[in-house]
């Protein structure tokens, strides 16, 4: 169909992008990457993700910014987000079809969804104010089981996910105080995943090592004082702990699919019992004893360490 419109043959080997409609996933995207997979004009460098609520078409017809191709927008922006903000992930053809064949792993996808009106983002004029009426956002992680869509994690159980697999490069965390809220930017994170058997069960233990510095103060605290800090390590450990156990309750009640892999690190620390296990892991995963050791600190209180407006006069 494409050659009956396009004046060039299409040129495969410079795709950067595949988006699944939402309805399309829900029903099982197998047979389109069976087809991704085999042409041999395709590269496997391009990320792929879904849109959420819409068409693949109205996602890609909306004019973007900076980046003229909507495409081109979406890969530098999945990279970017993933690496700064932790909600997103991008995902390869390669570790797509990996995780769907793989009985101990299901697949993870970055859903996309565009705010105001889809009709006007296609012309040309949207692009020319200064904000934009219609635009494309990163957010959600889609949620499959095989080769089909079942559902989304929203911003902070996508966080959970990512921390869990290590995919957290760089993020914020924000944290309540007595009379505020301050926020510590992460900028460094490292996961350790072990799995073992007790007594004729599988346990996943999860160890988390995450640094961080303080980024904004909207508080009266004296970051001077260690105690102060101390306990701004507690909380900040709390927060990564809870984003990771809610994210692990939610996807075991909700969507009983193994998507942060803790079936293949069972498969890798104990094959001869995974064996008796991997025909019924859905079932076994939903009551997986999950263990979540975080240890969280602070290294750098900014460039200031007290805030000048406690100087400044009402």
């Amino acid at each position: 169909m494409l050659s009956s419109d396009s004046p060039r043959r299409i040129y495969l080997a410079h795709l950067r992008e595949v988006v699944f409609g939402e309805e399309i996933a829900r029903d099982g995207i197998g047979k389109a990457l069976d087809f991704i997979s085999r042409d041999h004009e395709m590269r496997t460098d391009f990320y792929i993700t879904v849109a959420k609520g819409s068409t693949a078409a109205d996602i890609l017809n909306v004019q973007t910014a900076i980046e003229k191709v909507p495409a081109n927008k979406l890969f530098n922006a999945l990279e970017t987000s993933e690496n700064i903000w932790a909600a997103t992930k991008t995902v390869k053809l390669d570790e797509l079809i990996n995780s769907i064949v793989s009985k101990g792993k299901e697949p993870v996808l970055t859903g996309i969804y565009y705010y105001g009106d889809s009709e006007y983002g296609s012309n040309i004029e949207n692009v020319h104010n200064v904000s934009p009426a219609t635009g494309l956002r990163l957010d959600f992680l889609a949620v499959f089981k095989s080769d089909k869509l079942i559902g989304w994690l929203d911003m902070n159980d996508s966080k959970g996910f990512n921390y869990i697999t290590d995919n957290v490069r760089n993020t914020v965390v924000t944290i309540e105080t007595e009379d505020g809220k301050i926020t510590l930017e992460t900028l460094r994170s490292k996961t350790k995943v072990s799995g073992r058997m007790e007594k004729g069960k599988p346990v996943i233990d999860i160890n988390i090592t995450s640094e961080g510095n303080i980024a904004d103060v909207g508080s009266n605290i004296d970051l001077k004082q260690p105690k102060n800090i101390e306990k701004l390590e507690e909380k900040y450990r709390n927060n990564i702990k809870e984003k990771i156990q809610t994210s692990i309750r939610k996807v075991q009640e909700d969507f009983q699919s193994d998507i942060f892999g803790f079936g293949e690190v069972i498969h890798r620390a104990e094959p001869k019992e995974w064996k008796k296990l991997e025909d019924n892991w859905d079932d076994i995963f939903t009551d997986l004893d999950v263990n979540v050791h975080v240890q969280a600190e602070i290294r750098r209180l900014g460039t200031i360490t007290e805030s000048f407006q406690k100087e400044t006069k009402e």
